[in-house]
């Protein structure tokens, strides 16, 4: 079993917070960057790159699929859910493999239509997006994977991919404006997760977990918010983990449906929202951008795909073949894991 005591203070920890620097990238953003970003305006529109452009696109030429991506195959259908998706799913591709910030952005698209549309038609009562979501994790995706082992098992080695940068993203938006005089309500990103209703929280689960790496990872020590990163990584790993909770100890790991929520409502929904709502800085053109800003870019457009694959799956079963499915689950886990390599554990 492994072990992670939160309150291990005297441990080595030299890494750098690499989460402030790259989602901070504007602020520390060098002159020659700003300049360039100037000058590629006034070239277009011949094309540029900034110098983490370059390094990605000489590490793709190093793959036997140099796209680091294939689509699974589909059969026909003209129902109009599907050629939708179709539609944004192509919008997709063709910002792939250099823009998967951008590919997520349309995947994405297609998510929010069709779990609308599919919680609607399952009878299921939902006030907002929030709301929508939520049921869609609990009710929908995990039963999807639940009655289906082996794409589960696919489903859970994509998962133990996620980049530590994913997860210094998360822990950031968590608890770099956690209100602790609303205990049960310090954020919306931590709302989302714990599934405030306006009075209390649903998941408790999910409440517990934070509270716990909140009280033992403060964020205002550059390598305690490193640690609590790392933490945040193992759990949704789905890693056993020994857990500080005052002057006892417990073992914790997350389930599936716990999984989804903190990929999901955690990851995903809030890098959504940050790009939708100008949160973030564009991610590749800062002197401050390395293959860990693509990494989680890329993590979260392939998570993304799989669930809409899933939605498509749950809605009408004949229209995926389910051994070509689980065989492009390896193809697009083993490219992805090639191009990145060690930059997604650091």
């Amino acid at each position: 079993m492994e072990e992670n005591h939160l309150k291990e203070n005297n441990e080595a920890d030299t890494g750098l917070d690499k989460a402030d620097e790259e989602v901070n990238s504007l602020v520390n953003d060098t002159e020659q960057s700003k300049r360039r970003r100037i000058e590629i305006v006034h070239s277009w529109p011949s094309k540029a790159q900034f110098e983490i452009e370059k390094i990605f696109s000489e590490k793709l030429q190093s793959l036997s699929i140099p796209e680091a991506f294939r689509p699974v195959s589909l059969n026909y259908s003209n129902e109009k859910f599907f050629q939708r998706s179709i539609a944004y799913m192509l919008d997709a591709l063709d910002f792939l493999p250099y823009r998967p910030d951008l590919a997520f952005d349309f995947i994405w698209r297609a998510i929010d239509f069709l779990t609308s549309q599919t919680v609607s038609e399952q009878g299921i009562s939902c006030n907002n997006d929030k709301d929508i979501l939520r049921a869609s994790v609990d009710t929908l995706w995990t039963n999807y994977f639940k009655t289906n082992p082996i794409l589960n098992a696919c489903f859970l080695k994509l998962i133990q991919c996620v980049p530590v940068q994913s997860c210094e993203y998360l822990f950031k938006r968590l608890y770099a404006n956690y209100d602790a005089s609303k205990p049960n309500n310090p954020n919306k990103e931590i709302s989302r997760l714990i599934a405030f209703d306006g009075g209390a929280a649903r998941n408790l689960e999910a409440k517990q977990v934070i509270e716990l790496i909140r009280q033992n990872y403060p964020y205002d020590g550059m390598i305690s918010r490193r640690k609590g990163s790392r933490f945040l990584f193992r759990y949704i790993k789905g890693d056993e983990l020994t857990v500080s909770d005052g002057a006892l100890s417990k073992t914790i790991s997350a389930n599936l449906a716990q999984q989804l929520n903190f990929c999901i409502n955690g990851i995903l929904y809030t890098l959504r929202n940050d790009r939708a709502h100008g949160g973030v800085f564009s991610p590749f053109r800062s002197s401050k951008a390395t293959l860990r800003t693509y990494a989680h870019c890329g993590f979260s457009f392939l998570l993304a795909y799989y669930l809409l694959l899933a939605l498509i799956d749950i809605r009408d079963d004949k229209l995926i073949n389910k051994e070509l499915l689980i065989n492009n689950y390896h193809l697009n886990i083993e490219l992805f894991t090639d191009l990145y390599g060690r930059n997604l554990k650091r």
